[in-house]
């Protein structure tokens, strides 16, 4: 990766002795740099991240990373901005989760690629981009080499730049809550199925459903004159037969409720007298997540997943905070 050079000089500011007019203009530039990049900036596409740094501060940025061992995330952004780019911005880059790994676990730099004979056209061209191009997200290290396959190409999603940042820090540095997103918006992006049980009680059946692997989220209520809970499971993780055998051995699959002629197979081989169709709709507990809602994390924002773990694991009097951000 070639370097991007303040004022077009041919060597780095390590390289220049303290005092020296070199040193002394680079440290003006980064000064600069940062002051203009931690302005508050108006610009939809790159959503509500506080941006440590812009293209004109990208050889402070690597060095910023090298002093911390945070990666660089570079955003990549056509501004003003297509749709798409907005969209991203919007959608995507203004995600709570999303911004607050960006600002605490990386060193952000914002590129414009609707640029040229700038900073930003430089930084872009070291990283063989193209201008006037849709989002592009790039995670890398402090010499710039790439950490993880680019974010491009239709993958503009919460669960493409969760999982890159999660992949990024790898499994000893990132935090389990940036996992659960990416989970959990990779299921969702991809497509997730519903099953619906009856059991002897809902919040029993909540905790019961969400210790299994692949499940995303739960809703206990009522239908037909039973407390049911509704299940939303990734089926690329979980198959619907394993929820019924799950739910059965935990107490938890008293009737299952299917929801098409697919799971009326599955429920019938794996339930046999007590599979029943669903016609629905669930009338919603009044008390969701009960075990949470009696403790303070009730008023903590959390995704689907989050709550639905954090309420089985204070059901179970189980340490809970490593859910949360």
């Amino acid at each position: 990766m070639g370097k991007v050079l303040s004022k077009g000089r041919a060597r780095s500011a390590s390289a220049s002795p303290p005092g020296s007019p070199y040193a002394e203009e680079k440290a003006h530039d980064v000064d600069n740099a940062r002051r203009i990049a931690l302005q508050p900036h108006k610009h939809q596409e790159l959503g509500a991240i506080r941006y440590n740094f812009r293209g004109v501060g990208f050889e402070a940025a690597k060095e910023a990373s090298a002093a911390s061992g945070k990666p660089l995330l570079l955003v990549f952004q056509e501004i003003p901005g297509c749709a798409t780019c907005r969209n991203f911005g919007r959608d995507v880059l203004s995600h709570p989760l999303v911004v607050e790994a960006a600002e605490s676990l990386f060193v952000t730099v914002a590129v414009n690629n609707a640029t040229s004979g700038d900073a930003d056209a430089r930084v872009r061209d070291a990283f063989r981009e193209p201008a006037w191009n849709n989002p592009v997200v790039r995670i890398v290290n402090a010499r710039g080499r790439d950490l993880v396959p680019r974010v491009a190409d239709g993958r503009w999603s919460v669960g493409a730049v969760a999982s890159a940042m999660r992949d990024a820090l790898g499994s000893r540095r990132a935090p389990t809550w940036l996992g659960l997103l990416a989970d959990e918006a990779t299921s969702r992006d991809n497509g997730v199925d519903e099953a619906v049980f009856a059991m002897y009680c809902f919040w029993s059946g909540e905790y019961v459903f969400a210790a299994k692997e692949g499940v995303v989220a739960t809703q206990a209520g009522w239908y037909d004159g039973n407390e049911v809970v509704k299940v939303t499971f990734d089926p690329r993780r979980v198959r619907y037969a394993d929820l019924i055998k799950h739910g059965a051995a935990n107490s938890a699959a008293d009737i299952v409720y299917f929801l098409d002629d697919a799971q009326m197979e599955v429920a019938q081989r794996c339930a046999a007298g007590r599979a029943r169709r669903f016609h629905g709709p669930i009338r919603a507990d009044s008390d969701p997540k009960h075990a949470l809602r009696a403790t303070p994390l009730r008023f903590v924002p959390m995704t689907s997943l989050q709550a639905t773990l954090a309420n089985g694991m204070v059901a179970r009097n189980r340490y809970v905070t490593l859910t949360l951000s």
